[in-house]
């Protein structure tokens, strides 16, 4: 059986390259956003900086906030 600090490392380290990947995501979409923003002639947003999950949820949310507002206009 493991120990309980076994078991934390052992998450943390079986996590991180996920968050890393993650993270790399989610650059990529804001990279698009960009682009996307230029295209428009709309004001480009800086990224959120991302650290840890707490940053990572931060800049989806702000995305999809973003993402959800645009389709919200060209529906209109």
């Amino acid at each position: 059986m493991l120990s309980s600090s076994t078991a934390s490392t052992d998450l943390s380290s079986s996590t991180n390259p996920s968050l890393d990947v993650l993270k790399h995501m989610i650059h990529e979409v804001e990279h698009e956003m960009e682009d996307y923003e230029r295209s428009t002639g709309r004001e480009v947003k800086e990224p959120q900086s991302s650290q840890g999950l707490t940053g990572f949820t931060l800049s989806l949310v702000s995305s999809l906030c973003r993402l959800v507002r645009y389709l919200k206009e060209v529906s209109t």
